[in-house]
C-alpha cells in the first residue's frame, strides 16, 4: 500500500491507528472543529492536534438541529 492509499484509508473512517498509538503512549490529543487555534500552541503544549469531522455521516441534519 502506498502513502496515498494509506491517507485515503485513514480519511474515509473515524478510526486512526496513528492516534490510537499515541493515545496508548499517554500522549494527549486535542480535538478541534475550526482552524482558529494555532497548531503551534497545541504542539508546544506537547499535544497532538486532531481536526474533528463527520467522516461517515451521510448528511448534516443532526448538526442543523
Amino acid at each position: 500500500m502506498n502513502i496515498i492509499e494509506k491517507i485515503n484509508e485513514i480519511a474515509k473512517t473515524t478510526y486512526n491507528s496513528y492516534l490510537q498509538e499515541d493515545k496508548t503512549a499517554d500522549r494527549k490529543i486535542i480535538g478541534y472543529f475550526c482552524s482558529y487555534i494555532p497548531m503551534e500552541l497545541i504542539h508546544a503544549a506537547g499535544c497532538i492536534p486532531y481536526k474533528m469531522r463527520a467522516v461517515e455521516s451521510p448528511g448534516t441534519d443532526m448538526g442543523d438541529a
